[in-house]
């Protein structure tokens, strides 16, 4: 019979080599462990997207894991309590605090890097954000009519473990 620890150990060196964990983990270090994991963030909040206004939020990922981040989804909503909407005149703009990399080169359209209509962007490659990194949301309203409450973002992938 096949122990719980034997089948997870299987898992992580198969999972471990394959090209899309290769491509990522850090050279020299062993990884101990990965699970799925979405880290999620609220921009704004009381009507905070108005016309034109930068709304800011922070997320900082766990201090033991780093993170692979795969895909991207994000949606907002009119009112404290309204229905989830597309995000289609909000632009967005990520920057890894810790390093100070943005994610895009300028503030983009967040149907075209977060998804629409419950659909996750998937990233074309993997991006990796170390462990204990702070991330920067900046949220901003480009329509001319319309003030939003809140903006939710999902950021998907996997969290890797290493070893000491």
């Amino acid at each position: 019979m096949t122990s719980a620890a034997s089948i997870q150990s299987k898992y992580l060196e198969i999972l471990g080599n394959s090209p899309y964990i290769t491509s990522v983990r850090k050279p020299g270090r062993t990884i101990i462990g990965m699970e799925t994991y979405v880290y999620n963030v609220v921009v704004g909040g009381n009507n905070a997207l108005t016309l034109g206004t930068d709304v800011q939020a922070f997320l900082e990922t766990q201090s033991d894991s780093d993170f692979v981040l795969s895909y991207l989804s994000a949606c907002v909503n009119i009112t404290p309590a309204g229905d989830m909407k597309s995000n289609r005149n909000l632009t967005l703009q990520i920057q890894d605090t810790s390093t100070g990399k943005l994610f895009f080169n300028v503030p983009t359209v967040m149907t075209l890097v977060a998804g629409g209509g419950g659909f996750p962007f998937i990233f074309p490659a993997p991006r990796v954000i170390n462990a204990n990194a702070t991330l920067l949301f900046t949220v901003r309203n480009r329509d001319t009519t319309q003030n939003y409450n809140q903006a939710f973002l999902s950021l998907g992938g996997t969290r890797i473990f290493y070893a000491g």
